[in-house]
């Protein structure tokens, strides 16, 4: 593969994740990573796995998905500084909220449902550290869906209503 070809392949990759057409996802994602790794570039291993950790989960296969999430939490705490607002830009949200939202659900899916809370409610702390209003209505999305998943309805409530509250702000301020 063309290093040339990475940003386009990783905007395929996160076109047919986004549809929901996970097998062609995961084939995208792993001639990603297999050129990632040819080209050495520190920055793009996040990505390299991001695709293949958030595939892997909506493959229902998180132990795997795990392993390549939790290095990119890793990866990111070593690389964080040198991010800038176009990574954001490229992944909508940031990268490591990101990690730390599929890691929590992923954790939770293993049955590890305190360790999913932990993971959680670090997505949120560095959402609200970045000041990203989209990463804060990610990871609380996310957060409330862990609060669902240990039946802890009203604390999955509060966090639901927060991002309704969040994204009717954005809404309203497009407006203007």
């Amino acid at each position: 593969g063309s290093p040339q070809l990475l940003p386009i392949q990783f905007a395929l990759w996160r076109f047919y994740f986004v549809r929901g057409a996970y097998q062609i996802a995961y084939e995208i994602a792993e001639q990603f990573t297999r050129v990632v790794h040819e080209v050495n570039d520190p920055l793009l291993l996040l990505p390299a796995h991001m695709a293949p950790g958030m595939t892997f989960f909506r493959l229902g296969e998180f132990s795997t998905a795990r392993g390549y999430l939790e290095k990119g939490i890793a990866l990111y705490r070593q690389h964080k500084d040198q991010l800038s607002h176009f990574d954001t830009l490229l992944y909508s949200q940031d990268p490591g909220v990101m990690f730390h939202c599929y890691t929590a659900w992923t954790l939770a899916h293993l049955g590890y449902l305190d360790q999913a809370l932990n993971r959680s409610q670090e997505a949120l702390t560095l959402a609200h550290e970045l000041a990203h209003p989209v990463s804060i209505a990610f990871a609380l999305q996310f957060t409330a869906t862990v609060h669902r998943f240990r039946g802890e309805s009203r604390a999955a409530q509060e966090h639901a209503e927060t991002v309704l509250t969040l994204t009717h702000a954005f809404d309203t301020a497009g407006d203007h």
